[in-house]
């Protein structure tokens, strides 16, 4: 397991997600981009890669509820919680009343 501080970045794969992706990461940070596109996930994988920081990809769609639920599963195994949460992605999830 990475010994450094864990954060996750929804919609991380560009613009203001990518931008505070990269922030977390250069302030020592092992950051998850969280992106419900795969290639342009992977794209700011490498991005941040190529200038030596630490990040990962993992596939989230925060509007797709078993998504949701999948990629705190694999977090949850892998590091077991999380030091921040940044939430850049689109939100619509829908779910039934109380």
């Amino acid at each position: 397991m990475n010994n450094k501080r864990q954060a996750l970045v929804t919609g991380a794969n560009k613009g203001i997600g990518l931008a505070i992706a990269k922030g977390l990461a250069e302030a020592g940070f092992f950051v998850w981009i969280g992106a419900r596109d795969r290639s342009r996930g992977e794209q700011a994988v490498a991005q941040l890669r190529n200038i030596g920081l630490d990040a990962d990809l993992l596939d989230l769609d925060v509007a797709v509820e078993d998504s949701v639920y999948r990629a705190a599963a694999i977090l949850s195994e892998q590091i077991g919680a999380l030091d921040i949460l940044g939430m850049c992605g689109p939100t619509s999830m829908v779910t039934r009343a109380f």
